[in-house]
């Protein structure tokens, strides 16, 4: 509450007005009224559908607020375009704008509702007009043609508002699915996938596989998903990819097909890129068919988790291409992905510094916090930084400022959990790894992750090599397999199975971005299996990888934690 006593917000003023309301009264009132009406049960069904609440009608004006300028603005476009696609004879301006109102009872005043009022008058008619502060925070997210009036004098304002104008008649379909502007969030659809069987009752299986990956990919955060009864209408017909994207307005298109025959079943799938209509990704699965219920939900997890990183590895290469000029957050959050998946010193430098920046660009921006969370972990155990300490003090604050900006985004319970294991929090990690995993269990990062913190706690490794074992199977693609590998022949260390850890060791570096961690894993398996020739290579590929790898620094970052692995270590080389 103000010192004044009233109560304040801010809040998305949407203001709208018909054009020479007047005019059309004196010339036809009767049909006038009729088709106001039928314009404002139009204008408020819209407000509803974005999230909006109509605060009053005043004749022929409506005031509504949101707690989006995205949803305002795509509220407003829709109902101009539905306004202008009904051809009537009554025209509306709508103005908007961002600012700071007094809530009274059922309604709101002050000069943010005044400003939004004044910026309508400014509108063309069938148009929009927005002032500068909704302006900043759309004009890279929402694709439309802007008008930039500059600094605006208005009735009773006491200074000039920057103003812009939205030409609605140039927007197409393509910006625009079910009335709905397509924002810089991430797109995709899963269509039905195709019952190839003679067999119509399998028609069921096909539809339950889609529909519990549509479930299972709406966990993605950064990815909108368009829902079963959008993405099914397309049900047997041969509808080319691009049209399928226009119509929905989604990036990505996954299909796919489910072949019966006796006690067998084969299941395709392919991820498809709307613009450029390359699949990234397709993949065949053959299961024997006992448990049907069973064998879906293997499915639907297998798929959901391997399109995740292809996505996201598609988003990088995007992000990549775009000039420094059309980056926002999200573009500059995927070109530090791709610099973070490089494992350099200087790239990981690069990735923090783009995650800043989206940082800086939206500041509840919560991938932006556990990107530098991740870096940050990265740059501790990795050797890439000076002060280490201080560095998993950072990673740990920045983990929890992703938490508390969503608490409903697995990547930030992921970059938490990674910076409270670094900083000797077990309970804190584990509890952070499980929430991640419980919001997207195909998290194969995850697993990952809980299975080097199980590694690296002295006492608690044994579950590693079954988290490890899901990360592998949920992800045998990803980027960073070879870390996956390199645990799971350090948990087979600990576990005394040393051929066995020899053997994941040697298929671990085999990548040709593999890390030094490794080199360092191959080199203790080697010494246990009696090759310190082999041995004293892998500590050389260590050094070359990370010059500053010691056992010190290895004691400092995982104190305590297996010490036969470190003796092993020394044996080989290892600089103490």
């Amino acid at each position: 509450m103000a010192r004044d006593g009233l109560k304040r917000k801010l809040t998305a003023i949407f203001h709208c007005d018909v054009v020479a309301y007047s005019r059309h009264v004196s010339g036809d009132a009767s049909g006038t009224h009729q088709q106001l009406s039928q314009s404002l049960e139009l204008i408020n069904h819209e407000i509803r559908e974005y999230g909006g609440e109509v605060i009053h009608e005043a004749g022929d004006a409506v005031l509504a607020e949101f707690g989006s300028v995205f949803s305002a603005v795509e509220a407003a476009v829709s109902v101009q375009q539905k306004l202008i696609a009904e051809d009537g004879n009554l025209e509306f301006r709508i103005g908007i704008n961002l600012g700071e109102v007094i809530v009274d009872r059922d309604t709101i005043y002050g000069d943010g509702v005044n400003v939004a009022a004044r910026l309508e008058g400014l509108a063309d008619p069938g148009g929009i007009c927005i002032s500068g502060t909704v302006y900043d925070q759309i004009m890279t997210e929402l694709d439309l043609e802007y008008e930039d009036l500059g600094p605006q004098e208005l009735k009773n304002i006491a200074k000039p508002v920057p103003a812009y104008k939205i030409h609605v008649e140039v927007l197409s379909t393509s910006n625009i699915s079910g009335g709905k502007i397509q924002s810089a969030r991430r797109g995709i659809a899963v269509l039905s996938f195709e019952n190839l069987s003679n067999d119509p009752e399998q028609e069921y299986f096909s539809d339950g596989v889609s529909e519990d990956i549509i479930s299972t990919v709406s966990r993605y955060r950064w990815l909108s998903v368009i829902s079963r009864n959008s993405s099914f209408i397309y049900k047997g017909k041969d509808t080319d990819i691009r049209q399928i994207g226009r119509e929905l307005g989604v990036n990505y298109v996954l299909s796919g097909s489910v072949r019966k025959a006796a006690n067998r079943v084969r299941i395709t799938a392919a991820l498809t890129d709307v613009d450029t209509r390359n699949q990234i990704w397709t993949e065949r699965y053959d299961r024997d068919l006992e448990d049907i219920f069973e064998l879906q939900d293997e499915l639907t997890a297998t798929i959901a988790a391997a399109i995740e990183p292809q996505l996201a590895r598609s988003e990088r290469l995007r992000a990549r291409g775009k000039t420094t000029e059309a980056m926002d957050a999200w573009d500059l959050f995927h070109q530090g992905q791709w610099h973070m998946y490089q494992f350099s010193k200087e790239h990981v430098l690069k990735a923090i510094e783009l995650f800043e920046n989206a940082m800086r660009f939206d500041s509840e921006f919560a991938p932006a916090y556990a990107g530098i969370s991740v870096g940050k972990f990265v740059q501790s155990v990795a050797g890439y930084t000076e002060n280490v300490d201080e560095t998993i003090q950072t990673a740990l604050l920045n983990g929890e400022k992703a938490v508390a900006l969503d608490d409903q985004d697995p990547f930030a319970y992921y970059a938490l959990g990674r910076a409270a294991a670094i900083s000797q929090q077990p309970k804190k990690a584990t509890w952070a790894l499980r929430k991640a995993i419980e919001l997207n269990p195909s998290y194969a990062l995850a697993y990952h992750a809980l299975a080097q913190m199980h590694v690296m706690t002295p006492g608690n490794e044994e579950p590693s090599v079954g988290y490890i074992d899901e990360a592998i199977r949920l992800s045998p693609n990803d980027p960073l397999v070879w870390a996956f590998e390199s645990i799971k022949a350090m948990a087979f260390f600990i576990r005394k199975e040393f051929d066995e850890a020899l053997a994941w060791a040697e298929k671990s570096t085999q990548h040709p971005n593999a890390g030094a961690y490794s080199y360092c894993s191959l080199a203790g398996a080697l010494i246990a299996t009696g090759d310190p020739a082999r041995a004293q290579n892998a500590i050389k590929r260590v050094k070359k990888l990370d010059s500053g790898m010691t056992l010190s620094k290895i004691e400092q970052l995982y104190p305590g934690a297996f010490p036969e692995f470190k003796t092993a270590l020394r044996e080989a080389g290892l600089p103490e």
